[in-house]
């Protein structure tokens, strides 16, 4: 057999043991509150503090191919998020290799607002107010839709510095409105929220 075909059949041997071994992504929550994941097109919630794995598969490996495969993965959580430079973002994009385990850390780096409606009335508008020691920062209007008696929500929020002397402390102060436009009040000086820290803002509506 000639140089030249052996070469050959070497290859096509390469060619046809390939194969495509899965890889694993896994992604450890460590922050106290949900993480908000999709892979693949399937949507995923995972608890705080805990830890998941997904079995993705790749391309086969070959001579001229390691196998790794790309996915797109949106992922947000109530106190975290992905940060590129000043901006945040939700979505990024990560290459899966056969046979090895990509290990994702979610660390905390935001707080948050948990708004529950517990009223008969739907909640229509919510602000939140950063009081700082010199000025106040005012939030643009933060729902969407209407929130419906029974529902329940989150925001991130921006964490605070938690010295008193540093001008980066702040608290936090919020501004709702119900369906009838009516407004109602939460938060004081003692709102101030650290890295996953989150504020549980329970709606009742008018007490009498």
């Amino acid at each position: 057999m000639t140089r030249f075909k052996l070469m050959c059949l070497v290859i096509a041997i390469s060619f046809f043991a390939a194969c495509a071994k899965d890889g694993e992504f896994r992604l450890i929550n460590l922050t106290n509150h949900n993480v908000y994941y999709s892979i693949d097109k399937n949507d995923y919630i995972l608890e705080g503090n805990e830890e998941r794995s997904h079995d993705l598969s790749t391309d086969k490996k070959t001579m001229f191919s390691e196998g790794n495969k790309h996915y797109k993965v949106k992922i947000e959580g109530e106190t975290f998020v992905l940060v590129d430079g000043e901006d945040e973002v939700t979505e990024t994009t990560i290459t899966i290799k056969p046979d090895k385990t990509l290990k994702a850390y979610l660390h905390p780096n935001r707080a948050s607002l948990r708004l529950v409606n517990d009223s008969d009335m739907m909640i229509s508008s919510l602000y939140y107010k950063q009081n700082f020691e010199a000025h106040q920062n005012f939030s643009s209007e933060l729902i969407e839709d209407p929130i419906v008696p029974g529902d329940s929500t989150w925001f991130r929020l921006p964490a605070s510095q938690m010295n008193p002397d540093n001008p980066g402390y702040f608290y936090y102060t919020f501004e709702l409105r119900d369906e009838t436009g009516r407004v109602y009040f939460f938060g004081n000086s003692s709102t101030v929220l650290d890295v996953d820290q989150q504020y549980r803002l329970k709606f009742e509506g008018l007490q009498e």
